[in-house]
């Protein structure tokens, strides 16, 4: 690390001006842990969060072609009720928001 290598460097001047250098560069390499052992958490949390957002997208497509299939099933039966009308345009509006495949 770059500091540590400017304290050491120039460990004697800052000695004789009341530093203690070797306590400098433990407090240094604790901090250095700290944030460290944050940022992995951090990406931890990110990588979860992704995996959610993932599950969501799934969960989302599965739920559409479930629709989809409800929608079929119910048109065969009556093709001219509104309500099947009303929900074809309803799956046609959810188709926009998904992804292509």
């Amino acid at each position: 690390m770059e500091t540590e290598r400017r304290l050491r460097d120039n460990e004697g001047l800052l000695a004789a001006n009341g530093m203690d250098v070797p306590g400098e560069i433990r407090k240094l390499r604790d901090e250095l842990g700290r944030i460290e052992a944050q940022h992995r958490r951090s990406d931890e949390a990110f990588e979860r969060m992704l995996q959610s957002l993932a599950d969501l997208a799934d969960a989302r497509r599965d739920l559409y072609k479930a629709l989809q299939l409800l929608v079929a099933a119910a048109e065969k039966e009556n093709s001219r009720s509104p309500e099947i009308k009303r929900a074809r345009e309803v799956l046609s509006d959810l188709s926009r928001e998904m992804p292509l495949n």
